[in-house]
């Protein structure tokens, strides 16, 4: 009984971590390309898992300057989620913050080097002060993109598999049994345990 409590509570606290990442968080979807001063600087907020369809307020801060973004909300490819096209122009080169606010909520971005060749990465950012962004639940947004080429709606052939297959080493020197073989022996055995039950009898 102790060695399944211990595993239990192991599985809760490998879980804990995934489940408590869950929350109002904001994804910034950016076009992965450097931020020259006087050059808008376009990306996309996508909201998630908010009380209220939020009102957004993006800011970008350095030394003291403070810059708003333009928002204009528009359709959204993720279900359930509220999604703003954003604008802004940085006056000058340098270090400068991002901030979101919305639904009482405050979302911090890494800062954005303006003037270099950095690129800025997609990024996900949880609700300054929840669980999940105390338990580092904010980062770099990565998305898996599916190389296969194959679309989901097509079907796979189905895969054949022979015994050559599987026993390669039996395949070249022929000292492996024929796949024929196992269902005579299987009835033979079969045949031989009903004449013993019969003797016995």
């Amino acid at each position: 009984m102790t060695r399944i409590l211990v595993v239990l509570l192991a599985a809760f606290l490998l879980l804990a971590p995934a489940a408590a990442a869950k929350g109002p968080h904001v994804i910034l979807d950016t076009a992965k390309k450097s931020v020259q001063p006087g050059k808008p600087w376009e990306a996309t907020l996508e909201f998630n898992e908010l009380r209220h369809i939020p009102r957004p307020v993006m800011t970008a801060t350095s030394r003291g300057k403070t810059v708003r973004a333009e928002l204009r909300r528009v359709t959204s490819k993720i279900e359930g989620a509220t999604t703003f096209e954003t604008r802004t122009v940085f006056p000058a080169a340098g270090r400068w913050a991002i901030a979101v606010a919305a639904d009482g909520g405050r979302f911090k971005f890494p800062a954005i080097n303006v003037g270099t060749p950095e690129i800025v990465l997609d990024y996900v950012a949880f609700a300054e002060g929840s669980m999940a962004d105390s338990q580092g639940g904010s980062g770099v947004y990565i998305v898996e993109e599916d190389t296969s080429g194959a679309s989901p709606d097509t079907a796979l052939p189905p895969e054949v598999i022979s015994y050559s297959d599987l026993h390669p080493d039996e395949a070249d020197d022929g000292g492996g049994p024929e796949p024929w073989l196992f269902p005579l022996v299987g009835v033979m055995l079969a045949g031989a345990g009903v004449v013993t039950l019969r003797r016995r009898r």
